[in-house]
């Protein structure tokens, strides 16, 4: 273990590593960013900064992965260690991520169209019912 680990965040105090757990893959990190991927049946990480520790559940084999550099476990154990294009990925991830922008933008948008009418409504509601208190008046 590297550090003294924080039971709330995760992060080992001493060195700001963090170690997390999937179904076939446990990895400690540290100043790594990473994508993983984790289906049911099998348990990725891909490296695209820093060097991750990661280690098959089942067997207990731990290999390091560096920059550009992913791996992937099954059922059947750990694979092999594979190259991916690193600014690709990066690109995947902004594309998504701008797209999560637009939706929320979107999702604003819809919430003005209909929450305005709704308090034209209520007013509307509201002055009607005031006048005619008052002519029973």
């Amino acid at each position: 273990m590297l550090g003294t680990k924080d039971p709330k965040s995760g992060f080992n105090k001493e060195y700001d590593s963090f170690e997390m757990q999937m179904a076939k893959l446990s990895a400690k990190l540290k100043g790594t960013t990473v994508v993983v991927k984790e289906d049911g049946e099998t348990s990725s990480i891909k490296v695209i900064e820093g060097v991750a520790e990661v280690t098959d559940i089942q067997t207990g084999k731990t290999v390091e992965i560096s920059e550009g550099k992913m791996i992937a476990a099954t059922d059947t154990g750990i694979g092999e260690v594979q190259a991916f294009d690193v600014n690709a990925e990066n690109e995947k991830w902004q594309d998504f991520t701008d797209e999560i922008g637009k939706t929320g933008t979107n999702q604003k948008n819809y919430l003005y169209i209909l929450v305005i009418p709704i308090i034209l409504l209520a007013t509307i509601i509201a002055v009607v019912l005031a006048l005619k208190k008052k002519k029973s008046a």
